[in-house]
């Protein structure tokens, strides 16, 4: 209960939550190995001897696993406060075992703006997210989504190899897809960010990524959701998907 495989998010470097998850269970509906959350590790909690798959929202439904083993789903929500033009959001898996062991994933990350000032959408203006996780095939594609109320430009740029330079280690190749949601429309696509109509506008506003292999588009966009995935050309690594809307 106390780990190893311990878990936690921190907002820009302030504790969120710390704990560790189990999710093993027995025959019985009981799960021999405890899990600490929903309460948190020493010293943001007094930890705890919860049962496997404790608080979960849904379970079994990912085809993961088989017999007492499986996939367990978790639904996570913090309010914060924050007045910088920058938040910064850690998600930090410790002393994990292998992937043929355990392993966890992340998906659907939101964020909302919460105003005091409620009539004024000058306190309501996000103009940069970004998130980066471990890049794959599959299920395993970097996925990002976003929601603009106008007609708005933005760079989207998925990084990989140019990573090693800040000290991150990834043979990453990025391939960048941006989608309309939930029609799941192509809008856009980039793979080798020299290659693609954006070049110039990319160099020009010093948007262009320091790696020829990496990806990057400048896209003038209608009011509407939509999810940018980053998946590899051909090798699997970090990735990094970044989001900026274009000030006019």
């Amino acid at each position: 209960s106390t780990g190893p495989d311990k878990w936690q998010l921190t907002a820009d470097g302030n504790n969120l939550l710390f704990t560790t998850f189990s999710n093993y269970v027995t025959n019985d509906g009981l799960g021999v190995s405890k899990q600490v959350y929903p309460s948190q590790l020493s010293p943001y909690g007094s930890g705890g001897q919860f049962p496997a798959r404790a608080g979960a929202f849904e379970t079994g439904h990912l085809g993961y696993g088989i017999g007492n083993y499986g996939d367990t789903t978790y639904r996570l929500s913090f309010t914060i406060a924050h007045k910088d033009a920058n938040l910064i959001l850690n998600f930090n898996s410790m002393q994990t075992e292998a992937l043929s062991d355990e392993g966890w994933g992340l998906d659907n990350v939101s964020i909302t703006i919460i105003s005091q000032d409620g009539n004024n959408p000058e306190n309501r203006h996000l103009v940069n997210i970004s998130t980066r996780s471990f890049v794959g095939t599959g299920n395993q594609n970097q996925i990002a989504g976003f929601i603009i109320n106008s007609n708005t430009k933005i760079a989207v740029r998925a990084l990989g190899q140019g990573l090693v330079a800040q000290g991150v280690p990834t043979a990453l190749n990025a391939r960048l897809q941006v989608y309309t949601y939930p029609s799941r429309n192509l809008v856009a696509e980039n793979d080798d960010w020299q290659s693609g109509a954006s070049v110039n506008q990319l160099k020009s506003l010093g948007l262009d990524p320091s790696h020829p292999t990496d990806a990057a588009l400048i896209l003038d966009l209608p009011a509407g959701a939509y999810t940018v995935e980053v998946s590899p050309v051909a090798q699997s690594g970090v990735g990094l998907i970044e989001i900026l809307e274009l000030l006019q």
